[in-house]
């Protein structure tokens, strides 16, 4: 799943020690929030909220197996389970034109490195 995407409005701020973000969003497409490069097998929590005008957003993971898999879908307030296979997987944003607001954070596990993905949007 490749990123692409038309963002109008994306503010926010996201802290990288705790691998959390809080953004009000405006966007239609894919992109990517974090790489995660797990040395084996693991599990991790994403605690997810968001409130939106419409339903259609979702936060997905593609594991290094290229399976997407939805953590999240429209309004939503959960803490969530991840699976994590070995290699690389990803956590990415798609929507239809959601506006609202989407928070998130997860979970560090030692076997499990962050990259941020920057948008060059």
């Amino acid at each position: 799943m490749k990123d692409n995407c038309t963002i109008k409005n994306m503010q926010g701020k996201e802290t990288e020690d705790e691998k959390s973000l809080d953004y009000k969003l405006n966007f239609t497409g894919v992109f990517t929030i974090w790489e995660i490069e797990v040395k084996e097998d693991s599990k991790i929590t994403a605690d997810i909220y968001s409130v939106l005008d419409n339903e259609y957003i979702k936060v997905v993971l593609v594991n290094s197996k290229k399976e997407v898999i939805n953590l999240s879908e429209g309004n939503f307030n959960e803490k969530v389970d991840v699976n994590l296979s070995r290699g690389k997987n990803y956590i990415k944003l798609v929507s239809k034109g959601s506006k609202g607001r989407l928070k998130m954070s997860i979970s560090e596990d030692d076997s499990i490195s962050f990259k941020r993905i920057d948008l060059e949007h």
